[in-house]
């Protein structure tokens, strides 16, 4: 079963029997939450569960991008932030907090990546959030919920040398002290979302600060754009 939703690495590093008694309670919780409320996203068989996991292995992992929660509007890809499918030759809905990422892309680089992000997860970038369901409507319903699976994977990246951890916005913050090992670079940014006026995003250069992080560690640099 977690070889459909993880790579063998992820299973290896985080413990097969840690992983699924891990899953197994967050299942018990979601099925009696959707008896309670039909809403809750993505929907149950859902494809795009853990699909940042598949699609970046641990052994090729080299950054971390810690979001919130799946988009509650139902634009959710399968990775943190993306919208629409890898090759879509024109993504019809960006969300706003996508948006701001493009243009920061942009004013760096000249060009903006395709907004499924998928090019990103195929260089070692694992684009996760901290929860990987949400209540439709509703931001954060679940991050409780997911709070000890969150707990593991950070440990599991922890315990590899030399990641870059690109955290945006204060939730994403508050994992930083779970963060010890001290080849990690921790790059904090404000939230990409356009309702985040304390500390914005734009501006932040959090791309080439990571990159620049990156070759000081020997590894090749990302192409953002």
């Amino acid at each position: 079963m977690l070889t459909k939703y993880f790579t063998q690495d992820w299973i290896d590093i985080i413990g097969q029997e840690n992983l699924i008694s891990l899953i197994s309670d967050i299942n018990t919780s979601l099925r009696q939450e959707r008896l309670d409320n039909p809403d809750v996203l993505p929907p149950a068989g859902s494809s795009l569960l853990f699909q940042a996991f598949r699609e970046t292995p641990y052994n090729s992992l080299k950054v971390c991008v810690l979001g919130q929660d799946p988009y509650h509007d139902n634009s959710f890809n399968g990775l943190a932030f993306g919208n629409g499918v890898p090759n879509e030759p024109a993504v019809t809905k960006i969300s706003p907090s996508l948006r701001a990422i493009l243009n920061e892309v942009k004013s760096l680089y000249g060009e903006t990546p395709h907004p499924s992000l998928y090019e990103w997860a195929k260089q070692g970038v694992l684009l996760i959030n901290t929860a990987h369901s949400v209540i439709k409507g509703k931001a954060g319903s679940h991050i409780p919920l997911w709070s000890k699976f969150t707990k593991a994977v950070i440990s599991a990246i922890n315990s590899k040398d030399k990641v870059v951890w690109l955290l945006w916005g204060s939730n994403a913050h508050a994992y930083a002290d779970q963060i010890s090992n001290t080849s990690h670079v921790i790059i904090k940014s404000g939230h990409p979302s356009p309702l985040n006026r304390s500390n914005p995003f734009s501006g932040s250069a959090c791309f080439s600060e990571c990159d620049s992080a990156l070759m000081k560690m020997g590894k090749t640099p990302i192409l953002w754009a």
